[in-house]
């Protein structure tokens, strides 16, 4: 887990939602449920939370650690080319993932 729980963000004022993704990786072995909290008319980060066995999982938490700590938005960073090898059976990546769902939230 990194930032902050939608329950944490909603009690601070923000208007947080959340998306869910339950990504499975490969093997079929290590699928991952992930949660963004984000704030709603500036798509910021706020959150983001991860249960799940898959070995890559702290670089992506990571990532998210960074941009909730420079208050970036989704859209900063949904582009932005990352060396992983994360064997996911989406290869779009989870930055541009969570994005597409935030988008498909907000309609």
């Amino acid at each position: 887990m990194t930032g902050i729980t939608i329950r944490q963000a909603v009690d601070a004022g923000y208007d947080a939602d959340a998306v869910h993704l339950l990504n499975e990786h490969l093997d079929g072995l290590s699928p991952s449920n992930i949660w963004m909290i984000y704030e709603r008319r500036t798509h910021q980060i706020l959150g983001l939370q991860c249960i799940g066995k898959t070995s890559d999982m702290a670089e992506y938490v990571n990532i998210f650690s960074l941009a909730i700590q420079q208050e970036l938005k989704i859209e900063d960073i949904e582009f932005t080319d990352f060396y992983f090898e994360h064997g996911y059976k989406d290869p779009r990546g989870l930055n541009r993932i969570l994005a597409r769902l935030v988008r498909e939230n907000e309609r």
